[in-house]
């Protein structure tokens, strides 16, 4: 399983969807809901939606689902343009892998 942090367009994680991962979690925040309908639209049109499951992750907040999620690889690009996000970034990160 790849999950992949701050999501955005998900194009890293589009991209090991292409190269053959075989379970991709793309999240970001629900506070725009057009960040996960886009990801959903991005992976339908690159015809990975089989293999990439669009969640909603909002840093700091920790649901049944968030824990839930065990990645073998985590993935991160680009996110930390906000510096006062970058407390809660390390207890997701702790919290996915262990």
């Amino acid at each position: 399983i790849i999950q992949q942090i701050g999501a955005g367009t998900g194009l890293p994680g589009i991209l090991c969807a292409k190269l053959g991962a075989t379970s991709v979690s793309l999240t970001d925040t629900g506070a725009n809901s057009k960040v996960l309908e886009n990801l959903r639209t991005v992976s339908r049109e690159n015809k990975v939606d089989d293999v990439c499951k669009v969640q909603e992750l909002c840093w700091g907040e920790f649901s049944l689902d968030t824990l839930a999620l065990t990645p073998d690889l985590l993935l991160g690009a680009d996110v930390f343009y906000d510096s006062e996000g970058k407390c809660t970034l390390c207890r997701v990160v702790i919290i996915s892998i262990f």
